[in-house]
């Protein structure tokens, strides 16, 4: 994993570029800088994943397998400190991919 700080004003701005197959890079560099309340925003790729969207109707996440190489156009959330969650990398509120 390489990092940056690209922006250095009030609000710190990184870039963060992992290594493929790197899953927990993100969580680890959220906590070795202390963020405990931060946005996301992402693009990518991944190889075999579960995707999923949360059905409001049914009160529960529907979940899609994906077994094939795809890029992901954008994701976009939050990282979170407190409790069990320390921190939970990234609730993704909002996420694009294509096969």
């Amino acid at each position: 994993m390489k990092a940056k700080i690209v922006e250095d004003a009030d609000v710190v701005t990184y870039v963060v570029v992992c290594e493929p197959g790197d899953v927990a890079a993100l969580a680890q560099f959220a906590r070795a800088e202390r963020l405990e309340a931060s946005q996301v925003t992402a693009v990518g790729g991944f190889e075999h994943a579960t995707v999923g969207w949360f059905d409001r109707a049914a009160r529960q996440f529907r979940h899609i397998p994906v077994d094939e190489p795809s890029e992901v156009l954008s994701l976009i959330g939050d990282v979170a400190e407190g409790g069990w969650l320390s921190p939970n990398v990234c609730n993704a509120d909002n996420a694009h991919y294509v096969k």
